[in-house]
């Protein structure tokens, strides 16, 4: 199961607009004009909606919206594997290992963060990490086995004990080495940079201490090989941004990309379950199912971050057309496979279509002109911050925002020549009016009083004449999207509830939740 978070249907617009516009001018267009029709290989695979609404409310959040997909059934936001009277629910993956599937997770937030953590964890509150990161190397209930196979993501500072400069816990518990006792497969990043990343400025160097842009460029995938249970705590945090992540000389992105990392965790588990099959009968393995997140696509729509999150999106699209590759290999070997690609809820409420002003509005959105921005908000605000209380003068700071902040050198991309346009006197003001009363984002999800955040994507929303009407989650209707077998999606056509979905996944893998419901509410 892949699940693109806060994506909703103006994103997948958005996103297969911005992927032809980047394209316009690429080998694969050498004519410079992208076919209309042209489309992500989701586009083929829509089968219906689903109504994203929790228990207690016409909005979800991430965690009761995951918890319909792993237990089947409505709960309250911030529910993780609870019901909505807060007692425990079987989910598909406990289900599944009694059933002798593998399962894994990979995300681009912090394994421990919702929509991960109601797939393999009970809590009363998304808010108790420390306990989430704990369940996933503890059985679920007496006599049976973990819940998780495979874990991919960050989250690192869940799994630190306290005395640990990067550590979340209260406690002192270290989870990494207790993995590494209980025989789990333990990667981290190889050094740390105490969650602060560098940004270049006109001085050089500058340290941001802004945990949307942590991470280290010297990381790699660490191979293709590994050993379950395999757990790999990729940042402290959550993932950068994919805007963020720079490039080598040979245009090679420092992080691994989220298709890399789905096809290698697709490699590792199709592979264990492979080589269980001749084992005995008692531990012989049926096959995995894995849930993959495109996590920080909510992350950039919670932002109103246009650019930031077309990057995202297309990032996911580019996962899911390698995850479909994949699906259909392993079909053509005769180990039966499918994939159900959805969003948990959408988050914006992203319009592709604004009226600035009162004249009558155009009937155009304009996505060329993000194409040259280079960064994500956060970083663009973070190093306006930094520079300015260095203390420069107001011509060095109007400066310092024309060419780095709204300009090409590492900005928006604006300017002439560009195909963002020239800058305005109105653009410049409305940035610099918004740092006596800024400060930089420091916490996940979202600071709203990062005002210099908000102008500055604010900016960009507008050249590209689109809008948002939230810094939060919104009740529309979201796309479902199966691909692999003959019969595939029967059960997901049309419009759907979320928890179908997770009733599919048990009816079709002859799942029992509420035996495993039971005994996790064994007293």
């Amino acid at each position: 199961m892949m699940i693109s978070d806060g994506y909703g249907p103006a994103s997948h617009t958005f996103a297969r607009t911005f992927y032809q516009t980047l394209h316009r001018n690429s080998s694969d267009n050498p004519d410079g004009v992208p076919p209309f029709n042209w489309g992500f290989p989701l586009d083929k695979a829509l089968v219906g909606s689903h109504r994203s609404r929790s228990s207690d409310s016409l909005i979800t959040d991430s965690a009761a919206g995951a918890t319909a997909f792993s237990c089947g059934l409505k709960s309250y936001n911030g529910a993780i594997g609870v019901d909505s009277a807060g007692t425990p629910c079987g989910t598909v993956f406990e289900a599944a290992k009694e059933k002798g599937y593998l399962t894994g997770v990979v995300v681009t937030s912090r394994l421990t963060d919702a929509t991960p953590a109601a797939f393999f964890a009970h809590a009363s509150s998304r808010a108790l990490e420390s306990a989430i990161a704990a369940q996933m190397l503890e059985k679920p209930y007496e006599g049976g086995e973990r819940t998780i196979d495979l874990a991919i993501g960050g989250g690192g500072c869940w799994f630190y004990p306290s005395s640990h400069p990067e550590s979340c816990r209260t406690d002192n518990r270290d989870l990494i080495s207790e993995a590494r006792q209980q025989g789990w497969d333990v990667r981290e990043p190889p050094s740390s940079d105490k969650g602060a990343a560098e940004v270049k400025g006109p001085h050089g160097e500058q340290k941001i201490a802004t945990s949307a842009t942590s991470f280290n460029t010297s990381y790699d995938l660490q191979g293709q090989s590994g050993e379950l249970p395999f757990l790999s705590l990729l940042t402290s945090s959550n993932t950068p941004y994919v805007i963020d992540v720079p490039s080598d000389s040979k245009g090679r992105a420092a992080f691994p990309t989220l298709s890399q990392l789905a096809e290698q965790a697709i490699t590792l588990l199709a592979d264990n379950a492979r080589s269980k099959a001749s084992a005995s009968k008692k531990s012989q393995r049926k096959g995995f199912m894995l849930m993959i997140e495109g996590s920080q696509i909510d992350l950039c729509q919670h932002q109103n971050d246009p650019a930031c999150m077309g990057r995202e999106a297309i990032a996911y699209q580019e996962a899911a057309g390698r995850v479909m590759q994949l699906v259909d290999e392993l079909n053509a070997k005769g180990e039966k496979t499918i994939l159900i690609s959805t969003s948990d809820h959408e988050t914006g409420g992203l319009t592709l279509g604004r009226q600035i002003g009162n004249d009558y509005p155009e009937y155009l959105w304009y996505p060329e002109r993000l194409t040259g921005v280079q960064h994500s908000g956060d970083v663009l605000s973070a190093k306006l911050l930094e520079y300015y209380r260095t203390g420069p003068g107001a011509r060095s700071l109007r400066q310092f925002v024309v060419g780095h902040i709204l300009g090409p050198e590492g900005g928006l991309g604006f300017g002439a020549g560009t195909s963002g346009g020239e800058i305005t006197e109105g653009e410049i003001s409305r940035v610099l009016e918004c740092l006596p009363s800024s400060r930089s984002m420091v916490v996940p999800p979202i600071d709203n009083d990062d005002e210099c955040r908000k102008a500055i994507v604010d900016v960009a929303s507008r050249r590209a004449n689109i809008g948002w009407t939230t810094s939060g989650h919104t009740g529309v209707d979201i796309p479902v999207f199966t691909h692999g077998g003959a019969a595939l999606g029967e059960g997901l056509h049309g419009i759907i509830e979320n928890t179908d979905i997770g009733k599919y996944i048990s009816k079709l893998l002859d799942l029992d939740l509420k035996s495993i419901s039971r005994k996790l509410n064994v007293k």
